[in-house]
């Protein structure tokens, strides 16, 4: 299920998938969307698997605290905490220099959190930050702990998607960590978006905007974040994702799958 217009690589990688079908018992993929795609393309030769990923929702309920701030850093928590901020994990397929543009035409502040430097060309976008004079607007973590991480999810006003999700659910974690810690969140159109519609994410938790429309992705973000729908939506975030996206809920349904597979081999 590669991107269109695929390169070599990925050729290769659809090849690949191809020939390990014969020989294997079953394919696992995500969303609703590509289990359908998957199974008009291998029609019933090869099992089909459906795995919603699922996180421990409960963890991000637990209250922060400044204990989870290394001390080299709570100082620029501090100065972080004194006006509203966006918030923008991830590392793979994520949209840095949209998040520049964000910054630059609401002057509103974005974290971008890195676990992976290397995988999210953070120091490319430091440059950037740094000639664009953009230090005290788009400030970059990497590689911080779970707690860390928490504190700022719920400090935060909302998410910001700037993902790529049209070809995998690039984002998916993420997503699944804001809306847990009681953001709102906005999305790049794409398998993380129709999969949150698919299974009836509310429209106050979840919004969406074409792939790569910086310009309405901007406007909308923006006004979530002056109108700040964090205390109206935190309750219906807590109750979705513990309902729909935490491991104890989608887990059990993956292993009847497999266990049924295995059961008829």
């Amino acid at each position: 299920f590669s991107p269109q217009n695929p390169s070599l690589k990925y050729m290769v990688n659809d090849m690949a998938i191809q020939l390990l079908s014969r020989a294997a018992k079953g394919i696992v993929l995500m969303t609703a969307e590509q289990e359908t795609a998957a199974k008009a393309q291998f029609d019933d030769s090869l099992p089909v698997l459906r795995l919603r990923c699922g996180i421990d929702t409960a963890f991000y309920r637990v209250p922060s605290s400044l204990s989870d701030i290394p001390e080299l850093q709570k100082s620029k928590v501090e100065t972080l905490l004194t006006e509203p901020y966006v918030i923008m994990p991830g590392d793979e397929l994520r949209y840095n220099d949209d998040a520049i543009k964000f910054v630059e035409r609401t002057g509103i502040r974005l974290v971008r959190i890195s676990q992976y430097s290397s995988k999210s060309n953070t120091e490319k976008l430091k440059q950037d930050i740094a000639e664009r004079k953009l230090g005290d607007r788009l400030v970059v973590f990497e590689n911080i702990s779970y707690a860390f991480l928490r504190f700022l999810y719920q400090h935060a006003t909302a998410y910001a998607g700037l993902v790529d999700s049209s070809w995998q659910p690039a984002g998916w974690t993420v997503a699944c960590e804001a809306l847990s810690s009681g953001l709102p969140i906005l999305l790049y159109e794409g398998l993380v978006s129709r999969e949150l519609a698919n299974i009836h994410a509310p429209s106050e938790l979840v919004k969406s905007v074409p792939m790569c429309d910086v310009n309405q992705f901007t406007e909308i973000l923006a006004d979530m974040v002056y109108s700040n729908p964090v205390k109206i939506v935190k309750d219906h975030a807590f109750a979705f994702s513990s309902e729909q996206l935490d491991i104890h809920i989608t887990a059990p349904d993956f292993v009847k799958q497999v266990e049924a597979i295995v059961g008829t081999s």
